[in-house]
């Protein structure tokens, strides 16, 4: 037996009749088959990302890095991350400094540092590779 996500049509239509509401149970079924799609997704992304040691987050800031020649005002990669809480971001940031061998304040104080470094451009070739090949097999 297999445990589905999502209620079946009946069951929708069901709970619209008991709650008297006025929606559409075909839709309530797409809905949710398309939420269980895209959650599936989602976590088939965070393996295929977790293989090189990122996370989505950390792969769409290095996305970002990469399309401005590995050099941003921390405020704009903020803003093109759609980052909204400052901490989040500067949490992000702490950890991917980190890792690289850099610290906060030399971004900070130069207000622009170049922070991608050739081993960042490797790891974004060995992806885009990965990429290619899911696409080509």
């Amino acid at each position: 037996m297999t445990l589905t996500l999502f209620p079946r049509l009946y069951q929708s239509k069901r709970q619209i009749d008991r709650y008297n509401l006025d929606i559409d149970a075909q839709a309530i079924l797409v809905a949710s088959r398309l939420m269980a799609a895209g959650a599936k997704l989602g976590h088939a992304v965070e393996i295929h990302f977790s293989r090189f040691g990122l996370s989505i987050g950390r792969y769409r800031f290095l996305a970002d890095l990469e399309d401005n020649d590995g050099e941003e005002l921390p405020s704009q990669l903020a803003e093109n991350l759609e980052v909204t809480r400052r901490s989040h971001f500067t949490a992000l940031l702490r950890s991917f400094l980190r890792q690289n061998d850099r610290s906060l304040t030399d971004i900070v104080t130069s207000k622009r540092s170049p922070i991608f470094t050739d081993r960042l451009f490797n790891l974004m070739a060995e992806i885009i590779s990965a990429h290619q090949e899911k696409k080509e097999g």
